[in-house]
Formats: structure tokens, sequence, C-alpha cells
């Protein structure tokens, strides 16, 4: 059996069937919409850890705060008593 160039170049039915599938325009927007998807995600991941973080830190210095100035009131005190001792 000989192959001509006739029948080589004869289209056939199988191969001018559009190919079942995903093309290559469907497949780019599904890993730009998951791609966004999972920006999102760490971007609000990201944003919660820090105002977690930020409301532990304030809290931390809130109680620092405190205790330097209950340490202040005290040392004051004593130098006051001896001024106005009917106040102690």
């Amino acid at each position: 059996m000989t192959v001509t160039g006739a029948d080589v170049a004869a289209p056939t039915a199988e191969r001018d069937a559009p190919r079942p599938g995903w093309g290559p325009g469907a497949v780019a927007a599904v890993v730009v919409v998951v791609g966004c998807l999972l920006s999102g995600v760490i971007a609000w991941g990201a944003w919660s850890s820090n105002e977690r973080n930020e409301r532990d830190l304030l809290d931390v210095q809130t109680k620092q705060a405190a205790a330097v100035l209950g340490s202040a009131i005290l040392g004051l005190r004593e130098p006051l008593e001896r001024v106005c001792p009917r106040f102690g």
C-alpha cells in the first residue's frame, strides 16, 4: 500500500473535529480566578493576624503603663506623708 500526497493532505473528520475539553482562554480564566481567591484568603489571614497582634500588644502596653503609674504613686505617697502626716 502506497501513500500518495492526496491521502496525506486530505482532511479527516477526526483531525478537523473540535477537541473536547477546555480551551486556553478558559484555562487562563480559571488560573486567574483561583489566583485571586488564594491571594484574597492569604491577605485576609495576614490582616486578621496583624489585628490580633496589635490588640495583644496594646493590652501588654496598657498593663505596663498601669504598673509604672502604680509604682510612681507609691513612690510619691511616702514623701507626701512626711510633709502632711494627717492625710496619710
